[in-house]
């Protein structure tokens, strides 16, 4: 008989789930822990002054991305103009952009439903 009935699946499936919760072959959380919290029983380090400088690298290499994107986006508006800015070449926005990098800032915000 090919078909398992739930009970099973579930029987096969504790001792799977005995082993994720727990550590070195240590429950998490037992009867004698009852005043440790789930962090204490992970280890979690809580921020300390190294952690400035991966934080700093982080907003750094996220910025640049995001410059990036933007930068990628402003020449990609320019080569490809049907595409990015159709509405306000044909008039049937009601918008006007300039010719500036960020000039379809602006008209973006503008943008309404009905438009």
């Amino acid at each position: 008989m090919l078909a398992r009935s739930s009970l099973q699946r579930q029987a096969a499936l504790l001792p799977l789930l005995a082993a994720l919760a727990s550590v070195d072959g240590q429950p998490l959380l037992n009867d004698t822990d009852d005043n440790r919290t789930y962090a204490e029983a992970m280890d979690v380090q809580t921020n300390s002054e190294a952690d400035l400088e991966t934080f700093l690298s982080a907003l750094f290499v996220n910025t640049c991305i995001a410059v990036g994107c933007l930068a990628g986006f402003a020449v990609l508006r320019r080569l490809f103009p049907k595409t990015y800015s159709n509405n306000i070449l044909s008039g049937a926005s009601g918008l006007l952009s300039g010719e500036g990098i960020l000039s379809w800032v602006l008209p973006s915000w503008q943008v309404t439903v009905e438009t």
